[in-house]
């Protein structure tokens, strides 16, 4: 059994003496008791219990052998210019296991459990008090609040971190971390390669972590991958390994109450997608749409985008990324929107495409029908056991080339193979559709191939991009559509969460320029 990281000699607490600490208790965040307008009781984040993430990390060392050490590291505060921070965006690997929204490591200890299997064991590391910084920033956690609110069996200061860290690493089998915890934090990185030192040593004797830092190799590659070809013969090496694919098989399938919140934040993309369409009209600029979109979630409780918003007309309806919004809408032209909402840490990633003068002109009625026609096969199609992302894109790649045929937009009389190979790039070049949840390409680990699950949150979103060059597409040139939903698998199908935006085309209609 590996030691527990709490110091014997100071009891189990690890709190420091009074006269550093500079206030009673703080949590630097909402709670139930400080933000009742946000949280219900016993909700440890908007919507999410305290127990559920407590049953997240059982559930994490369930899978794991005991003695396993998990070891994960907060995101870093970004800034814009000098101390002047950008909002703060929490790790989503983090955030998932500990519902903290601020800076600290958190370690996750596997033990043998009496009545069989494992338990785990959840040690906290945060910053020290500072009263200086907590005048500019803030109050942040605090050792008591690290216990008694986010459920930590353990709490101590980062300045003990390479130790407390060291003295764990050195018994496991298996030390599991986030990308962060290598890419953010020197102290668990040396950590990591010390622990490996130590146990490719040759005998006991000389096993001992108690070498100063400036002594210890630098961390590479190979020592933390435990591949390191100095450790000794005939011994097991320490596997170190990415925590990626073990947390993102848990993340990829969401809990009731996790899809409650995918379900708020793509309803709340939805409806400001609604008003955008409502004030769409001749000579406005795109950007009015862009900060209508983004003022609508926010008064439904976003805290931010999930990406920046595009809003993309007339030709620039083909480039995915268009992210200027410079241009004034024109009178005949589309205008394609693609924008999401992070709400309590869930991502939405909604797509319209609409016509700025409220009626599509029949080459744009005959794109957009394609397009829609693919959306709702592939819609019709998501089923758990049956489709994967893989097998859904197979299909929005047939119907595509089907719809080339049937638009003249490809030789006549060529096979739906042969469009693929020669020509489906020119018109469509991404994929269906991705996993949503916490990131807005979430759980990327997962691959295309796994079969879909119920309670796994996807974005079906085929398009249809016509180059403009005349003579060659005719009336059908710089014509880019896009139409994309959030969807939620379930027993039997599968439901979407954004379907108060419309894609019909008499209901598209109907709502442009009513506002």
């Amino acid at each position: 059994q590996p030691p527990s990281l709490v110091d014997k000699s100071r009891g189990s607490t690890g709190v420091e003496p009074a006269h550093v600490r500079w206030h009673a208790s703080s949590v630097g965040q909402p709670t139930f008791q400080t933000h009742p307008h946000l949280l219900a009781e016993g909700e440890l984040t908007a919507g999410i219990q305290a127990s559920e993430y407590a049953q997240r990390r059982e559930r994490l060392c369930q899978a794991l052998p005991p003695g396993s050490v998990v070891v994960l590291q907060a995101a870093n505060p970004q800034y814009m210019a000098g101390i002047i921070p950008y909002p703060y965006r929490q790790d989503p690997d983090f955030f998932y296991l500990t519902g903290i929204n601020q800076v600290a490591v958190a370690v996750i200890q596997t033990d043998p459990s009496p009545q069989g299997g494992t338990q785990h064991r959840y040690t906290l590391f945060v910053e020290p008090p500072n009263s200086e910084k907590a005048r500019w920033d803030g109050e942040r956690l605090d050792l008591e609040a690290a216990r008694s609110v986010f459920g930590a069996h353990e709490a101590y200061y980062t300045t003990q971190l390479r130790r407390r860290l060291l003295d764990a690493l050195v018994h496991a089998p298996l030390v599991l971390h986030s990308s962060a915890a290598l890419a953010h934090s020197k102290d668990v990185a040396w950590a990591l390669s010390e622990a490996l030192r130590v146990s490719s040593l040759p005998s006991p004797a000389t096993a001992s972590p108690s070498s100063p830092a400036s002594e210890s190799p630098a961390p590479t590659p190979e020592r933390l991958r435990g591949s390191d070809p100095s450790a000794a013969a005939g011994q097991q090496p320490m596997r170190v390994l990415p925590l990626a694919a073990a947390l993102h098989a848990m993340r990829v399938q969401k809990s009731a109450a996790e899809v409650q919140l995918m379900r708020a934040s793509a309803d709340a993309s939805a409806h400001a997608l609604r008003k955008c369409m409502g004030m769409t009209r001749p000579g406005i600029w795109e950007q009015s749409l862009g900060a209508t979109f983004e003022y609508e979630c926010k008064l439904k409780g976003a805290s931010r985008m999930s990406f920046p918003p595009v809003v993309a007309s007339g030709l620039d309806a083909c480039t995915i990324h268009y992210l200027r919004m410079d241009k004034v809408l024109q009178e005949g032209s589309l205008v394609l929107m693609d924008a999401g909402c992070e709400l309590h840490g869930y991502c939405s990633d909604v797509t319209r495409t609409w016509p700025v003068n409220g009626r599509f002109s029949p080459p744009q009625r005959d794109v957009y029908e394609a397009v829609l026609d693919t959306h709702a096969r592939c819609i019709e199609a998501c089923k758990p056991g049956v489709s994967s992302l893989r097998s859904l894109h197979q299909l929005s790649v047939r119907l595509t080339c089907e719809a080339l045929k049937e638009l003249r937009l490809v030789p006549q009389g060529i096979s739906v193979e042969a469009i693929e190979a020669r020509h489906l790039n020119t018109f469509y070049w991404h994929s269906v559709g991705h996993l949503l949840g916490l990131d807005t390409h979430d759980t990327a680990s997962m691959g295309y191939d796994r079969p879909l699950q119920p309670g796994q949150c996807l974005t079906i979103e085929p398009g249809l991009y016509i180059p403009d060059l005349e003579p060659q597409f005719g009336a059908l040139r710089g014509i880019g559509v896009r139409i994309e939903d959030d969807i939620v698998v379930t027993e039997q199908g599968c439901h979407v969460l954004s379907a108060a935006a419309p894609v019909a085309i008499g209901e598209v209609e109907g709502l442009v320029g009513v506002a």
